[in-house]
């Protein structure tokens, strides 16, 4: 179970001021003409320096500027009088090429990479960036926010080798952070790069023997890039699947802007209510249809201004368009947030499991939150998990666990029956019966009930290794049979898995111990080392309790944790919904979760006795 705060709250709500990511340009203004004596400039490289090269520039209306990259592959290009956006292209040995793009006057960097944002979006208009270079008027480049969308789908998929490359991936713009070509940093990465823009497959391989790699390949629907990857470190495997929309029309673009101006209301609203934040104040920016996972748009607002408080809000991202409904004018954006606490800053995933954030158009043009529409809320997911129960049973205690995580939640008495149809444990299985949990949960005051994939009552289905993981990408189909008889069928993708698990530092059990008496209502600090086979999106630390006599389940929100952190402290109440906690093998526990950029889970229970 994970706290309402993190599993809703972060999702919807954290966002003043509202920006978007810039790429390319190093941070002027996009479009339009430059300043006299404006520049663009950067580093040309494939690891090694392109020295000695041709390096053209064209702007909007197709007027050129040549120049010859330095024996350190940089070059500098006056671009007085010409039209941002700006295309760049340096000719390599052989009469192929490397091209960028950059918003702005500023950094424009030449690299594989650039080569691959900017060819994967003409691709995806079907079109050509050699085309689009010989006539940018007619195929003009990505605006800024089409720009910032694609280079953050490629960033996310290396940002693994940028962190081990000593770079911070949030800080890191693939085009508009100027390098070096020395072999070092992120010219060391590129070192360890290939690129095949044929077949549109990145390559890593860090030690030419296997150990460390990556190899990840895109492919190309319509407006919807996704991409396939598996990384091996230290021998240690995870896999994912992720995909984005690149918005490429007026429209789309409109709905980016529409989703923007509501987030930006939102903040303003809750900046100015402070701690006498209200359901009402937030109504106005829901749709009256408004549905999410079994949510209306009254339970919804009422749970983001009960948790809401104590939080600086500074920034928010738009990474990714999942989706873009011209029909019905709806779209669903991902991102993240930048918030800070006291001295922590932290940066937060904007994303409800994979749904993103939805908006809708209204007839007086606004964009407000609509939901998806779907009356439950259906999971599919994998976890490597560290059990510390410090109890004796039969499987799962004090050991390594890996488990396939299916459940359907919805308030209580909406649901009558689910099964799920998809890939379990070793073969392709057809309509298994979900099971009713006996109990049911509180979620800032909505009480909800949960059919799991049996495992003795849990959502967790236990695999005897991570052999057995689905592949990242296994399509899962969940029918739920509703009070009404009516009926919903969800359709769920596996996103990624890991094999690595992580654990609790050397001498925290000797010190916390296994006593509930002994540290109810008392602060608990766990600490940790983290995982390194994924790129950590988010690190956060929840707990969970459960009433003697009803059986009913609290979870308890955890502190506000860094992707860095190794320690957090929380507190298990004696108490759950008025009722005094009951005590299993299990429960009550504290939970510490680190989470990949493409859905990679690992995690560590750790659990209270009498």
């Amino acid at each position: 179970m994970q706290s309402r705060f993190y599993r809703w709250m972060l999702v919807l709500l954290f966002f003043s001021p509202l920006l978007l990511q810039n790429c390319g340009g190093g941070g002027g203004s996009s479009g339009g003409n430059p300043p006299s004596g404006a520049t663009v400039s950067g580093t040309a490289a494939t690891g090694a320096a392109v020295a000695s090269a041709t390096i053209t520039i064209k702007d909007a209306t197709g007027a050129s500027e040549t120049a010859t990259t330095g024996a350190d592959g940089k070059y500098t290009i006056d671009v007085t009088g010409m039209t941002a956006p700006f295309l760049v292209k340096v000719d390599l040995p052989g009469g192929t090429a490397l091209y960028s793009v950059g918003s702005a006057a500023g950094v424009v960097n030449v690299h594989p990479l650039t080569d691959l944002i900017i060819r994967t979006w003409y691709e995806v208009q079907n079109g050509t960036i050699d085309a689009a270079f010989s006539d940018p008027a007619a195929a003009p480049p990505p605006t800024e926010t089409e720009l910032a969308v694609m280079v953050s789908v490629i960033k996310d998929l290396v940002s693994q080798w940028l962190v081990n490359a000593g770079l911070d991936p949030e800080e890191f713009d693939l085009i508009s952070t100027p390098f070096d070509a020395d072999q070092s940093g992120f010219d060391g990465f590129l070192d360890d790069l290939t690129v095949d823009t044929t077949n549109l497959v990145i390559h890593v391989d860090t030690d030419g023997d296997g150990t460390n790699e990556q190899e990840t390949t895109l492919s190309l629907d319509g407006g919807t890039v996704s991409a396939s990857t598996t990384v091996t470190v230290n021998g240690i495997t995870s896999t994912s699947f992720s995909s984005a929309f690149i918005p490429t029309t007026a429209a789309e673009r409109e709905g980016v802007a529409g989703a923007l101006a509501t987030l930006q209301s939102l903040a303003a609203t809750a900046t100015s209510k402070g701690d006498d934040l209200a359901t009402a104040d937030l109504l106005p920016l829901y749709d009256a249809d408004y549905l999410h996972r079994g949510l209306n748009a009254e339970q919804d607002a009422a749970g983001f201004a009960d948790d809401l408080g104590g939080v600086t809000i500074d920034a928010f991202v738009i990474d990714r368009v999942l989706s873009f409904d011209s029909d019905n004018n709806i779209v669903s954006v991902a991102g993240r947030a930048t918030l800070s606490q006291g001295d922590l800053t932290v940066v937060e995933i904007i994303d409800e499991e994979g749904d993103g954030l939805i908006f809708k158009k209204q007839s007086n043009g606004q964009w407000l939150f609509y939901g998806n529409q779907e009356r439950a809320r259906a999971q599919v997911g994998v976890i490597t998990e560290r059990r510390r129960l410090g109890t004796t049973c039969d499987s799962g205690c004090d050991d390594v666990y890996y488990a396939l995580k299916v459940q359907v939640s919805a308030p209580v008495g909406e649901i009558t029956s689910a099964t799920i149809s998809g890939l379990i444990g070793e073969s392709q299985q057809t309509n298994v019966p979900l099971t009713k949990n006996s109990g049911t949960f509180s979620d800032d005051g909505v009480e909800t009930e949960h059919f799991d994939l049996n495992d003795e009552g849990s959502w967790w289905y236990q695999l005897t290794g991570p052999d057995q993981f689905p592949p990242a990408g296994t399509v899962y189909t969940i029918t739920v049979t509703f009070a009404d008889s009516s009926q919903a069928v969800y359709t769920r993708v596996l996103g990624a898995s890991t094999s690595e698990s992580f654990d609790v530092q050397a001498g925290v059990e000797a010190a916390v111990g296994h006593s509930f008496n002994d540290i109810k209502d008392t602060p608990v600090t766990l600490s940790w080392t983290l995982p390194v086979s994924f790129p950590i999106e988010e690190v956060f630390m929840y707990g969970f309790v459960k009433g003697s006599d009803t059986g009913i389940g609290c979870n308890v929100e955890g502190p506000l944790l860094a992707t860095t952190a190794t320690s957090g402290t929380i507190t298990l109440p004696s108490l759950c919904e008025e009722e005094a906690v009951e005590i299993d093998p299990s429960y009550p526990s504290i939970n510490v979760v680190v989470r990949g950029k493409n859905g990679e889970e690992t995690g560590i229970w750790y659990a209270f006795q009498e």
